[in-house]
């Protein structure tokens, strides 16, 4: 995350192109982790309250490395 502040706060083009492969695993990372909590929700082993808890820290994630379009 410290990347894409230093980023933002410098605009700095060549940094930020340093931030777009970060979001794409961030991503991926994500789309994981939302699968695996389905499958936990269906076996019994999570709750839907877990979940909305998750998908907000998930968000939260994705958003720390999505820039502005001041680039």
């Amino acid at each position: 995350m410290g990347l894409t502040i230093e980023a933002y706060d410098g605009l700095d083009q060549k940094l930020a192109e340093k931030v777009e492969p970060l979001e794409q695993v961030i991503d991926l990372l994500a789309d994981t982790i939302r699968l695996n909590h389905i499958d936990r929700l269906q076996s019994g082993d999570c709750t839907i309250k877990r979940g909305f808890v998750l998908a907000d820290i998930l968000t939260n994630y994705e958003r720390s490395v999505v820039l502005p379009g001041f680039l």
